[in-house]
């Protein structure tokens, strides 16, 4: 679900950030390009781990910001194929259902994915559906899901989209 990944890039530290500790600069950079976005083949970055090393520190002529070389390990969520995945219940249509952690709510389980028999409510903050029960003789059991309730789900696929 969580990997530690590395990551090289170059870095423009702006004027204001200079008065910081080097390090510091650096991290609140790197927070702000790269904290809750998706990175293609990577996942989302959810924190910045450690700089590992810097280079450079290098101002182009006109620019007041110094430029450098980074190496630094990034944290991010991509949960792989069969992973089950403890989430809440946020909304649901007749396509399907939409689940949160809290720090990622894009958890989309299709409808042709879902125990049948199922009935999406009128309401989108409520969903049911039904399943078999198989330790007591196969017995038709309930279950009826409300915003912000705990279910768990698990991984089939898992895609970024290219903007």
């Amino acid at each position: 679900m969580f990997y530690l990944s590395e990551l090289e890039h170059s870095l423009r530290v702006p004027p204001h950030l200079l008065n910081l500790p080097l390090e510091d600069a650096i991290k609140s950079v790197l927070q702000n390009l790269f904290l809750d976005k998706v990175l293609a083949d990577l996942g989302l970055c959810v924190s910045v781990y450690d700089i590992k090393s810097v280079e450079g520190g290098f101002v182009l002529p006109g620019d007041g910001a110094a430029t450098y070389k980074v190496v630094f390990r990034i944290v991010v969520f991509r949960p792989f194929v069969g992973e089950v995945i403890a989430a809440k219940f946020k909304e649901s249509d007749a396509n399907g259902l939409r689940l949160t952690l809290g720090f990622f709510e894009d958890i989309y389980v299709p409808a042709p994915l879902i125990p049948v028999p199922n009935r999406c409510e009128p309401d989108p903050d409520i969903f049911s559906f039904s399943y078999y029960y198989l330790f007591l003789f196969d017995t038709l059991r309930s279950c009826l899901l409300k915003k912000g309730k705990s279910c768990k789900t698990f991984c089939v696929e898992w895609s970024c989209i290219s903007l």
